[in-house]
């Protein structure tokens, strides 16, 4: 567990949400949600603040001992259990002082000038060793930290290569044709559609490339249809030219649709008429329309896109 998990432990005991708990520390929102998720260090003066929530730092960095401190600073223990003599002295002051109702305690270094010099060196080397606990803690953190960034860089370098594995896989399999049109689709061609009278059933024949960037959405809804008929010279759609059909379902007045009447094919524009009626309407300036019959079969494939 990182100390950003921790830090995160730590807003969940105290209660709160990270901007309640942010403005507590005299943070902003952004820049505690910053630490609570590892991306920017925790800096001591937040540490500190920490602190005076009774958060025991050594837990916080080193994830060792308890999330709190105990009533008794942990300092005191270790010096109580290192110094039991010069720390007795100091609790005696401490009691006197107390019985004489005196406005303050008296700490250690005012009873200094009260103790041998033995007593001098033993506060002298009880500083020092908290000074190297501290610095190991540090460098213990420094090498994890080290670590992570270590096992982090190997994770990315292992993820280049997959990819650059897989792209030299896909690029070895694109053979030369199909890297020549990558900017263009091969789109199925039917033969034959009428743009007048519905002519045969549509059968699967060549390809027709097209550019990419004509085609909006998934390519593979688009297939060519091979036009026979002048009913729709109006709309671009000549005798013998491609259209552009997109698998469609729903009808919009006004726009051409493929259509698919009593198992044969044909072009023509849909207009949904003042009753509310369908209505097929030829676009050859003459205005007629195809009679769509009560109980007739007929769909929609697709709707027209544009002439290749």
């Amino acid at each position: 567990m990182e100390i950003f998990h921790r830090l995160a432990n730590v807003r969940k005991a105290l209660g709160g949400s990270q901007g309640v708990f942010a403005k507590k520390l005299g943070l902003s929102q952004s820049t505690y949600a910053n630490y609570e998720k590892g991306s920017r260090a925790l800096p001591d003066s937040t540490k500190n603040a920490l602190s005076r929530f009774g958060i025991n730092l050594h837990w916080l960095i080193t994830g060792e001992g308890s999330m709190f401190r105990s009533e008794k600073s942990e300092d005191k223990d270790d010096f109580r259990k290192i110094f039991p003599d010069v720390y007795t002295l100091y609790e005696d002051h401490q009691r006197i002082k107390k019985e004489k109702k005196e406005n303050r305690g008296c700490s250690l270094c005012e009873i200094m000038w009260k103790l041998p010099s033995e007593a001098h060196s033993k506060v002298r080397d009880f500083a020092r060793w908290q000074l190297k606990e501290k610095e190991r803690v540090e460098a213990e953190r420094a090498q994890r930290e080290a670590e992570r960034t270590q096992r982090e860089a190997e994770r990315v370098q292992q993820e280049d290569e997959r990819i650059e594995a897989e792209l030299k896989r896909y690029s070895d399999e694109v053979s030369e044709p199909e890297r020549e049109y990558e900017t263009r689709r091969k789109l199925p061609l039917y033969e034959v559609v009428a743009a007048g009278k519905p002519l045969e059933s549509l059968d699967a024949g060549e390809t027709f490339s097209v550019p990419l960037s004509r085609l909006h959405g998934n390519p593979k809804q688009y297939f060519a249809v091979r036009v026979r008929g002048e009913s729709m010279t109006e709309a671009g759609i000549y005798d013998n030219s491609i259209a552009v059909i997109r698998e469609e379902l729903d009808l919009i007045d006004g726009k051409i649709y493929l259509l698919r009447r009593e198992g044969e094919y044909t072009l023509k524009r849909y207009r949904l008429g003042n009753d509310m009626k369908p209505k097929l309407l030829y676009e050859d300036g003459t205005g007629r329309e195809m009679k769509i019959h009560e109980g007739e079969d007929w769909e929609v494939v697709g709707v027209f896109c544009f002439v290749g």
